[in-house]
């Protein structure tokens, strides 16, 4: 079958079964989900996917005798209980949904608070509406504030509300029907907020399902893929459900664009090079969403040219970067839209993010440092065992970069500053050469900051710079590729580009980075075959991913190295992203 928007949307309902934090029912950009484990009865935990953290506010939203219908439920329709007793769910706008009942006499709203909550209160309360605030513990001590501000607007359309002992509940009215309107927001918090909100609620669940539809839709119209097989459609469906759910409208400084989570529950926040790889699937179906990621690190950017690590609503990582890939997803970016309003932009970051480099990272050596593995991405990888290191892929990321800030000159005309930047690439990839690059091996090695040793490792990164488009010998590149990237013993195993390579003694198949083999990383391999001519071992290595992620329904962060099996968080981002972009290459070649 041909997977197209009308596909989508049928598959994308079978998968409905929220029952933990990370894979929360979560529509329309929300920065809350809900979590209904098999046996609960009603809406179940609320769940704020926020600052890097994941807190649960309430164990039971919406208390009522009846389960959660997995075959009545949609993507965008919620739908608990059968026949005369009946309840639905639809979210019309960011964290704010329509619920309706038939048959019930009475639902229980916001029971059961949990233990991060630190304060809860009501503002106003009638027979119609209640306005509630309260203070979530924000549970990461980066935070520089103790707790998260929320408040929440129910407003009845149909039925009355009633308190007793603390307990709010709702009341049918005489035709047995209760609706109301559910508005959660945190951080702003102001009434004038909650009322612009409340003014687009829909009269209806129908109607409010019908604006999620509509949302769905609008990420995916774009998205076609042809005669999918029975083995490919569940993963795929699994693939997109993880990229439109982990989209986020977050307030505070990420309030300006939508933000593309990892995950949102476990990583809720807009990382810098998760968004790259993310966007090789967005610019493809939905290139506004792949240019909002892109613009979210851009607009955030600190005034002396720092892309931090991880944007938060109130704050980011404070110490680290990660590799200045924004370029490369930009220009990518570009050649799909022909958007150069959207280059000089992108221009004008990459200039001053790659003079941030060049001065606040740059050492004596005349490469650049890192104090650790968490700048690079690769946060335990043994390549930093011993300390800081002048890191090879980092070195290599930021080459790129500046190649390409050349080729974004050179496309908007500005010649001089096309050569420019063209000359410090080519004395930038010299230098690496020089400090790097080991002739007795023909492979590049970090080099250990103190003692300017270098640390004989061998991993993917040890060719990176060949992909950065560092100019060496051609005889030496090619034979450096065939002898230790293609080489089966290495690094071209049945799941191919460990983070370590299988012979070396700190290799662990299953560890992190130390072994594993992430997606992200793998990408950067495959481009670098393709880019230097092994279009059949490229071919290659692309079918033994995709037979890989065919036998992992979820979509795993990391994947041990000898068995493929999926480890980490699930429905991450970048897996989902590539396992798309695979597909697509597989069709488009012939391959399957």
């Amino acid at each position: 079958m041909n997977l197209n928007k009308d596909t989508i949307l049928k598959e994308l309902s079978k998968i409905n079964d929220y029952s933990i934090a990370k894979e929360s029912y979560s529509p329309f950009y929300s920065n809350i989900g809900f979590v209904m484990k098999n046996d609960t009865e009603g809406l179940g935990q609320l769940h704020i996917h926020y600052n890097r953290k994941n807190r649960k506010v309430w164990d039971n939203t919406v208390k009522f005798p009846l389960s959660l219908n997995k075959n009545e439920s949609l993507v965008n329709l919620l739908v608990f209980g059968e026949g005369e007793k009946k309840a639905e769910l639809a979210f019309f706008d960011t964290d704010a949904f329509m619920f309706g009942s038939k048959g019930l006499e009475n639902v229980e709203l916001l029971r059961d608070l949990t233990e991060d909550v630190a304060d809860y209160w009501c503002d106003f309360f009638s027979k119609n509406s209640l306005l509630i605030r309260g203070l979530s513990k924000n549970g990461d001590g980066r935070d520089p504030d103790n707790f998260v501000p929320f408040a929440v607007n129910i407003n009845m359309l149909k039925g009355t509300l009633t308190k007793k002992k603390g307990q709010v509940t709702a009341l049918a009215d005489e035709k047995g029907e209760i609706l109301f309107s559910f508005i959660f927001k945190v951080l702003e918090v102001s009434q004038d907020e909650i009322k612009a909100t409340l003014k687009k609620a829909p009269k209806t669940v129908c109607e409010a399902a019908k604006i999620c539809e509509d949302d769905i839709i609008s990420c995916v119209e774009n998205l076609n893929i042809p005669d999918v097989s029975e083995a490919e459609l569940s993963i795929l469906s699994r693939a997109i459900h993880g990229l439109i759910f982990n989209l986020t409208k977050a307030p505070g400084f990420l309030k300006n664009n939508i933000s593309s989570y990892p995950n949102r529950a476990t990583y809720p926040t807009h990382f810098l090079w998760d968004s790259c790889f993310q966007n090789l699937a967005y610019e493809h179906f939905a290139p506004q969403l792949a240019k909002e990621s892109l613009m979210q690190l851009i607009n955030n950017q600190r005034v002396d040219g720092k892309i931090i690590h991880f944007l938060c609503s109130t704050w980011m990582r404070p110490h680290h970067s990660q590799p200045p890939l924004v370029g490369w997803a930009g220009l990518r970016l570009y050649k799909q839209t022909g958007d150069k309003k959207f280059l000089k932009t992108l221009f004008t970051s990459m200039e001053r993010n790659n003079l941030w480099w060049l001065t606040q990272r740059m050492t004596h050596y005349g490469v650049i440092s890192c104090n650790d593995g968490l700048e690079t991405g690769q946060d335990d990888s043994p390549r930093f065992d011993n300390g800081p290191t002048l890191a090879c892929d980092m070195n290599s990321y930021l080459l790129r970069q500046l190649y390409v800030t050349s080729e974004i000159a050179s496309i908007l005309g500005l010649t001089s500053k096309a050569k420019k930047w063209e000359k410090e690439a080519d004395n930038f990839g010299k230098q690496m050469m020089k400090v790097l690059y080991n002739k007795e091996d023909n492979l590049f090695y970090d080099v250990h900051i103190e003692s300017g040793k270098q640390i004989k490792m061998l991993t993917p990164c040890s060719v990176m710079p060949i992909w950065a488009g560092i100019k060496m010998n051609e005889e030496k590149k090619q034979a450096m590729i065939k002898d230790y990237l293609l080489n089966p013993t290495y690094l071209f195993g049945d799941i191919p580009f460990p983070s370590v390579a299988y012979t070396e003694e700190t290799y662990l198949a299953g560890k992190w980075w130390r072994g594993s083999t992430w997606l992200s990383e793998s990408w950067i391999m495959l481009d670098l075959l393709l880019e230097n001519g092994y279009e059949k071992e490229w071919e290659e290595a692309i079918k033994r991913f995709y037979y890989m992620l065919l036998k992992d329904p979820h979509m795993h962060e990391l994947f041990n190295s000898q068995t493929g099996e999926g480890l980490g968080s699930e429905e991450q981002g970048w897996t989902c992203a590539i396992f798309i972009k695979i597909c697509l290459i597989m069709r488009e070649r012939n391959l399957l």
